[in-house]
């Protein structure tokens, strides 16, 4: 009897805590994938910036809609004061294979932990970089929060806005 009360409450215990759970996602796309992405070459960096709501919050994901196979290099950068790219808070690269990639209907999206990766509370907009021979797909909108630079010191170019949004998204927690 004690052991089965015991059970019980950790039980209890477990579903309170995933039930007051909240999570939010930030996506800028329509969720209707137009054309994928271009890059000029290896060192253009296609970037979408993400400003959590919050004073304080926590990484957890990052989804993608890959529209074409290949290797990437995805790095998460602060803003700094300029309302730019600033400090490298991660970097990771990543082999998607054709099993990886979406069709425009398919809704397949990759997820990159970004908990393990970034951890720990932020504050302010990140910036989310995205190059390599692999392609995302684009919808149509313009949302205001999309860039493409050359991340090449030798020609370095701040970023500049492009009228079609990346489909990716963050998720996040307070």
């Amino acid at each position: 009897m004690r052991a089965s009360l015991l059970c019980s409450l950790a039980l209890a215990c477990v579903t309170t805590s995933a039930r007051d759970a909240v999570e939010y996602e930030i996506a800028y796309d329509d969720n209707r994938p137009a054309e994928p992405t271009a890059a000029a070459s290896s060192t253009w960096e296609v970037m979408v910036r993400f400003k959590p709501s919050g004073s304080s919050w926590k990484p957890l994901r990052l989804r993608a809609l890959v529209a074409q196979e290949g290797q990437v290099r995805w790095t998460v950068y602060a803003q700094d004061h300029l309302e730019q790219p600033g400090e490298v808070l991660a970097s990771w690269d990543r082999n998607y294979g054709k099993d990886s990639a979406s069709g425009p209907t398919d809704g397949k999206w990759v997820v990159e932990d970004l908990a393990a990766r970034m951890g720990g509370s932020h504050s302010g907009a990140v910036w989310i970089g995205f190059r390599g021979t692999a392609r995302l797909w684009s919808s149509g909108i313009d949302s205001e929060n999309a860039f493409v630079r050359d991340a090449d010191p030798a020609r370095f170019l701040k970023p500049m806005p492009i009228k079609k949004t990346p489909m990716m998204r963050l998720d996040w927690a307070p």
